[in-house]
C-alpha cells in the first residue's frame, strides 16, 4: 500500500448465501484521488462500497485505514472515521430547513435542533466547504437537485469526511447541474479529499477519474491510471470480451399495437391550469422497446406515472 493511501482492501470476499458477491478483491484509494469504480450491474460495486462505508461487516479479507488494520462496525463507525457515502437517493428531509438538515444530531443541538444564531453560523460554515451561500432557513424541498446534492456533500464534509463515496451522483441531474457538480469535485480533490466515484457514464469517468478499477463477476479485473485505459479497453474489460462492429443492420418485425396513447395531458396538481405533460401521443407494439428520453423536468417521469395511474390525466 502506498504511504499516501487512506483506505486499502486486501483480498476481500463477501457472499450472500450461495451467491459470491466479491471474490478476493483488492482496492486502494489515495490521498486527493478520484478513483472510478466501474463494472456492469451485478459486478460487485455496491457490495464493495458498502464494506467501505460500514454497511456490510461480515466479510473476509482485510481493510486498512491510514495504514492500520480496521473493521467498521456500522455506517456510524465509518462516518466517525471520516468515510461518508452520497447515494443516488439523497437522505435530506425536504420539509426541513437547510440548517436543520445539516445540524440534526450534531453536538451542540438541543433535542436535535440548534438555537437560531448559532445554528445559522454553523450552517454557513459547513456550506462554505462546497462554496454554497444559502439561506439557512430555506426549506430543502424548494431547492434544485444539484443544490441538494451539494448540501449532502457539505454535510459529509462538515462531519470531517476525508473519503466520499459517490454512487451515480448525476443520475437525476441535467447537463448544467452535472457540470457544476464536476467543478465542485475538482475543488474537493485539490483540497485533499479522496473520492470513490461510481458511474455508468463514460464521459463522467474520463472527465473526473485519476484511476479506474474494473470489477466483473465479483472479481477485480484491473486497476489502471486513466491514461492507460482507453474507453474501448475499459468496455472490453467490463463485459469480458472484445468489441466487434457488425456491418449488418438488424431488422425486427414488430407485432400488433399493445398500447396506444393519444393526446395525453397531465395537469400539475400544484398549479391548476398548467400541464406537466401536454398532448403526448405514441404507439407501443408487441416485441418493441420504446425509448423515452428527456432532461430532468421534461415530463418523462410524469408521463410514466400517468400511464401507471398514479397521476390524474
Amino acid at each position: 500500500m502506498s504511504a499516501a493511501s487512506i483506505i486499502e482492501l486486501r483480498e476481500v470476499s463477501k457472499s450472500f448465501g450461495s451467491t459470491q458477491a466479491l471474490r478476493e478483491v483488492s482496492f486502494d484509494l489515495a490521498q486527493g484521488e478520484v478513483h472510478a469504480l466501474t463494472g456492469e450491474n451485478g459486478a460487485g460495486k455496491s457490495t464493495l462500497i458498502k464494506i467501505i462505508s460500514g454497511v456490510h461487516t461480515d466479510y473476509t479479507g482485510e481493510l486498512y485505514l491510514d495504514g492500520r488494520l480496521y473493521r467498521f462496525r456500522s455506517p456510524e463507525d465509518a462516518a466517525h472515521a471520516g468515510v461518508a457515502s452520497i447515494h443516488q437517493e439523497l437522505s435530506l428531509v425536504g420539509s426541513m430547513t437547510v440548517a436543520d438538515n445539516l445540524l440534526l444530531g450534531e453536538t451542540g443541538a438541543a433535542y436535535g435542533i440548534w438555537p437560531g444564531r448559532a445554528g445559522r453560523q454553523a450552517t454557513r460554515r459547513i456550506l462554505s466547504s462546497v462554496d454554497l451561500d444559502l439561506d439557512p432557513e430555506q426549506f430543502v424541498e424548494t431547492l434544485p437537485l444539484s443544490i441538494r446534492q451539494l448540501i449532502e456533500i457539505a454535510r459529509a464534509l462538515g462531519r470531517n469526511a476525508r473519503v466520499l463515496v459517490m454512487d451515480e451522483p448525476t443520475s437525476a441531474l441535467n447537463q448544467r447541474e452535472a457540470s457544476a457538480l464536476f467543478e465542485r469535485i475538482d475543488r474537493l480533490r485539490a483540497r485533499g479529499t479522496s473520492i470513490i466515484y461510481i458511474s455508468h457514464r463514460m464521459e463522467e469517468i474520463y472527465r473526473l477519474a485519476d484511476r479506474i478499477t474494473v470489477l466483473r463477476d465479483g472479481m477485480r479485473v484491473t486497476t489502471a491510471p486513466l491514461g492507460e485505459l482507453p474507453k474501448s479497453a475499459l468496455i472490453e474489460k467490463m463485459v469480458g470480451k472484445p468489441l466487434t462492429r457488425s456491418r449488418e443492420t438488424r431488422r425486427f418485425e414488430f407485432g400488433e399495437p399493445v398500447l396506444t396513447v393519444r393526446n395525453l395531458s397531465v395537469e400539475d396538481p400544484r398549479r391548476p391550469g398548467q400541464d406537466l405533460v401536454d398532448s403526448i401521443s405514441f404507439t407501443l407494439r408487441r416485441g418493441e422497446i420504446l425509448g423515452l428520453a428527456g432532461l430532468v423536468g421534461s415530463g418523462a417521469s410524469e408521463l410514466l406515472h400517468a400511464l401507471f395511474g398514479s397521476l390524474k390525466t
